[in-house]
């Protein structure tokens, strides 16, 4: 079996704009001591983006809140060969 080299993104400070699963690095709340890295995901929502970490809202376009650095989460492709054991 080969793997794909996919080529890698690169961190950014701007905020994600579209739904999708991201890597921040960075101050998840204002205040925080500590930087962590963090699987987000960005879902759409009427008329804004909603940003979800471990089960908690991030608001990283707020004043003073969340601040760090962004990157597209690049999920590995599934198996080429699944058999029924294995299936979702």
């Amino acid at each position: 079996m080969t793997m794909a080299t996919r080529p890698q993104p690169q961190w950014t400070e701007e905020v994600p704009t579209e739904p999708g699963k991201y890597w921040f690095y960075g101050k998840r709340f204002r205040g925080s001591a500590s930087i962590e890295m963090y699987f987000v995901k960005v879902r759409g929502t009427r008329n804004s983006l909603a940003f979800v970490a471990d089960g908690a809202f991030i608001f990283p376009n707020a004043p003073n809140e969340a601040s760090g650095f962004w990157m597209p989460a690049t999920l590995p492709d599934p198996p080429e060969e699944a058999d029924d054991e294995h299936a979702c």
